[in-house]
């Protein structure tokens, strides 16, 4: 197959990729693609920022490698003065020799352990947030070096990665717009640095009810430590945020609060079934309660709310559309799911 077709089969797939993957899935999903036109063993893809003394991680990704392999990297950063020659050349391919790895000796100890003995390495910009994109991919001892022509492939495929890698988070925001019940949720993706990558227009205008001073690209502290930490929501004085992590990407929502979030879970949980037109009966046998139990969480959900009716509580609950906090990631993973189950199918 000629070269130029063997470019447009891959940035055709690399596309498709782009539009149906989950954000979960598409790297992997891509670096096989990649790996069937330059074969390599393993690979590290992800995002970071430089200064004048020290290489920051914002996001990793590695293929076929161990899952701690970026934080074994971290602790030999300083001594890894391939890594700067690449940050110092964007937009070029450089080829590492099995020589040029085993020069440092934190280096050597590091590529040894993991069977790198030669790599390809590729830093394109993003200048709008001061970030760099990087990849690398890497060969085993007793592989091919890699070649002129391999070298040069991955060179002009680098910004077709980087940008379908940037449009699949867009693609991820709409399915998990599309699957909130709330219309007046916003969704983005932001690292783990805090760093707000891509958004919805609304997602602003949310932050700034809450915090009316904020002006990016990093998010305020409060959803910084809901990313980091193992819970997945957030409830501020305006706002509910959740999260759905990915490695080093968050896919994270705000919703504004509404009057159901007075609730608490179990109170919301009655409040649905019943409003939905249950009987106090019903209700109980649907969730595993007694009647008077049910009767309870009512009574405290009618005063919190300030109703008197069924009726006035299913149009609070209607106009509302209140989410719960968990909800719309695993509603748009859930979906994801079924679309790769149906693709694969086809």
């Amino acid at each position: 197959m000629p070269e130029i077709e063997t470019f447009s089969a891959f940035l055709l797939d690399l596309y498709r990729l782009e539009k149906e993957r989950p954000m979960a899935a598409f790297q992997d999903e891509a670096l096989s693609q990649l790996r069937q036109v330059v074969p390599f063993d393993s690979a590290w893809w992800g995002m970071a920022a430089m200064d004048t003394v020290d290489i920051r991680l914002h996001c990793s990704h590695v293929y076929r490698l161990p899952a701690d392999f970026p934080a074994q990297w971290y602790t030999i950063r300083a001594n890894d003065t391939l890594a700067l020659r690449a940050y110092e050349q964007p937009g070029r391919t450089l080829r590492f020799c099995r020589r040029a790895l085993r020069e440092q000796p934190h280096l050597s100890e590091l590529t040894a352990r993991h069977d790198i003995d030669t790599a390809l390495t590729t830093v394109v910009t993003r200048p709008k947030l001061g970030l760099l994109t990087f990849l690398s991919v890497y060969r085993g001892y007793g592989s091919a070096a890699f070649t002129e022509a391999e070298r040069t492939f991955i060179e002009i495929a680098m910004p077709h990665l980087a940008a379908a890698w940037n449009g699949n988070w867009v693609v991820n925001i709409d399915r998990l717009s599309a699957e909130c019940a709330d219309t007046h949720s916003a969704a983005a993706v932001a690292d783990t640095q805090g760093v707000l990558h891509v958004a919805e227009d609304r997602f602003q205008d949310l932050l700034t009810r809450e915090w009316p001073r904020w002006f990016g690209p990093h998010l305020p502290e409060p959803l910084i430590a809901l990313l980091a930490g193992e819970r997945g929501r957030w409830r501020g004085n305006t706002l509910i945020a959740g999260v759905y992590r990915h490695g080093g990407l968050h896919l994270l929502w705000l919703r504004p609060r509404g009057p159901a979030d007075r609730l608490t879970p179990r109170e919301l949980a009655v409040v649905r079934v019943y409003a939905g037109g249950r009987s106090h009966k019903e209700v109980a046998a649907s969730l595993g309660l007694s009647p008077a139990t049910v009767r309870h969480y009512l009574r405290n959900a009618y005063t919190k709310l300030d109703v008197s009716d069924k009726a006035q509580l299913s149009t609070l609950l209607h106009n509302t559309a209140s989410t719960n906090d968990s909800q719309a990631p695993r509603q748009a993973s859930a979906r994801q799911s079924k679309e790769r189950r149906r693709s694969s199918s086809s």
